[in-house]
């Protein structure tokens, strides 16, 4: 991750003792500023029973997280959702509104978590994403310029070209890796979608 530009992590946190023994050491061998950095996880240091038994990925609930990565429907804050479809040519994303009145704020949300999403999934290629439809050309400017900011940090090189003819904002993020879906098998991504 530090490789491809990720900022180097403050702490790494690891569910079992052993586990987390191996892996200092292996960064003793080929990445020793994180050596240090490696911690064993205490259940007892994060509210969990007194038997200590609760896994990590239980307290921050990393499961239902990885469910909704591998899955195509995520929830907005603001009662909309996105819809990503990843294609043999290019992901596309869908931007649904919800309850929520004002296509602009819907968009704007959207934004920053399509930027989000396209990092933690390692989505790459071409990306075409279908906002709410908006009347007045400043919002779609304020839109396009925010969704610019929001891949800025993006260590894979990111490029918004703007909104096509039909609407659709086109954009392209360098394919670095493995894309998670890849990673974790189109199995559990079946489970997911049920």
């Amino acid at each position: 991750m530090i490789e491809h530009g990720a900022a180097s992590p403050s702490r790494i946190i690891v569910d079992d003792a052993a586990l987390a023994r191996a892996l200092a050491a292996w960064c003793a061998d080929r990445a020793p500023d994180l050596e240090e950095r490696v911690e064993p996880f205490d259940a007892r240091l994060l509210a969990a029973p007194p038997d200590g038994r609760q896994r990590l990925f239980d307290l921050r609930d990393l499961d239902a997280e990885i469910e909704t990565l591998l899955g195509t429907r995520v929830p907005l804050s603001g009662g909309g959702s996105l819809v990503i479809e990843r294609t043999e040519a290019m992901t596309v994303v869908d931007v649904n509104a919800g309850e929520r009145g004002n296509p602009l704020d819907v968009n704007l949300e959207a934004a920053a978590e399509i930027a989000r999403q396209l990092r933690l999934r390692n989505a790459g290629g071409i990306v075409v994403v279908d906002f709410v439809n908006m009347r007045n050309r400043g919002d779609a400017e304020r839109l396009l310029a925010a969704l610019s900011r929001a891949v800025e940090d993006d260590p894979a090189q990111t490029q918004v070209y703007g909104l096509s003819k039909l609407g659709l904002v086109e954009m392209t993020r360098a394919r670095r890796g493995t894309a998670l879906m890849d990673l974790l098998g189109s199995g559990r991504a079946a489970a997911a979608e049920e």
